[in-house]
């Protein structure tokens, strides 16, 4: 950014500021992310710049989701949807990000009829885009809702498609959260042995992603494994005239 700056490239800047914001988020320093996210707004406000001005509103919107602040993002995003989708941006792919977004947030604050509108038209102009990442999120999403309304055998079906689009972009921890969602699917079913495999597949990725996670999905491992067979005492032995013992004299032996 210094050197963006130093170089009179205030887009370059912009740019910057809002990547570095999605990896302060993603550290939880969302206080910090918000500050850069309104240097770039500021910034593109001041040079007219529409489409570093959207990607600006949509990291803060993000970040007031991160809060817990729903109204916030929810109204924030919406107006990014409003100016991607008019000119001079008119750019479908970057609004169905928002549609996907919007979506997230609608599910995350116990919405899931909005939330399933918004993502049932994203997936559709994600796939017609051909950014299988976000289409994969998008319909991993869609499968969480009708998880948490019980239709566990069409949550599996999306939660499905969702671990196709996203195998081809090797995003583990994403895949890994999918074939987690998929295991609780499955499970629910009472498929106990597909369960485990999908939470075993889960676990192996998360250990690379996020630890905590891979420790959970050890334990959920270990609910559904068989029982050990018990290791109780020896049964006994009648003693036939000592033959059957050690512990006897030489006198005894002979």
């Amino acid at each position: 950014m210094a050197a963006a700056s130093s170089c009179g490239q205030p887009e370059e800047e912009r740019a910057l500021l809002t990547c570095g914001a999605i990896a302060l988020r993603g550290l939880g320093e969302t206080g910090v992310a918000v500050r850069w996210v309104r240097i770039a707004l500021e910034s593109a406000t001041l040079d007219e710049d529409q489409h570093s001005r959207a990607e600006a509103l949509y990291q803060l919107a993000l970040c007031h989701a991160a809060n817990g602040e729903t109204t916030l993002a929810i109204e924030l995003m919406t107006l990014v949807l409003d100016l991607r989708e008019t000119a001079p941006l008119a750019d479908t792919h970057a609004s169905a990000l928002c549609r996907r977004a919007l979506g997230e947030i609608h599910l995350a604050s116990g919405q899931p009829e909005p939330a399933r509108g918004y993502l049932t038209r994203a997936a559709r102009e994600l796939s017609e885009a051909g950014d299988r990442f976000s289409l994969g999120r998008a319909l991993a999403l869609t499968g969480q809702i009708h998880a948490q309304q019980g239709q566990h055998d069409t949550a599996e079906g999306f939660l499905r498609q969702a671990l196709e689009a996203l195998e081809a972009t090797g995003a583990a921890a994403h895949l890994a959260g999918v074939q987690e969602s998929l295991g609780e699917a499955t499970l629910r079913q009472g498929r106990l042995r597909e369960a485990r495999r999908l939470f075993q597949a889960a676990r192996v990725r998360y250990r690379h992603t996020d630890a905590r996670a891979a420790g959970r999905m050890a334990l959920r491992i270990r609910a559904l494994s068989p029982p050990a067979m018990p290791i109780g005492p020896a049964p006994d032995v009648p003693n036939l005239g000592g033959l059957a013992s050690s512990s006897g004299t030489a006198a005894d032996r002979g």
